[in-house]
């Protein structure tokens, strides 16, 4: 709708790891992003494949096809993300704010003499 700012899409950790290879690398296939990732953390080539496709459905990331590989890249400079990262927290505890982060009932607290 017209003045409602457009939300940045969420990243979990495994995905902003995925980013960060692509970030450093400016470019990068399934296999290159597994092998960067490979000391941390032991992924499956599809594994990499469906996080890749995801943060492109997010719009974080495109590819480019040489022969039959892909060849992703990154869409959104790491500062950009960093910043919306930053801004959705705090709209998060903005809104926790404004709610009033009370009790289990709902309720705000109450005064006691």
């Amino acid at each position: 709708m017209f003045g409602k700012k457009q939300s940045s899409p969420s990243v979990g950790p495994l995905e902003n790891a995925v980013m960060h290879v692509l970030w450093e690398r400016g470019t990068a296939t399934a296999e290159d992003v597994r092998l960067a990732l490979e000391k941390t953390r032991k992924l499956k080539e599809s594994t990499v494949r469906t996080l890749l496709r995801r943060l492109e459905e997010k719009g974080l990331l495109t590819h480019d096809i040489e022969g039959r590989t892909f060849i992703y890249r990154p869409k959104v400079a790491r500062q950009k993300m960093a910043t919306q990262a930053v801004r959705g927290i705090i709209d998060r505890f903005l809104c926790r704010v404004g709610r009033g982060t009370s009790g289990r009932d709902g309720r705000r607290g109450t005064h006691h003499a």
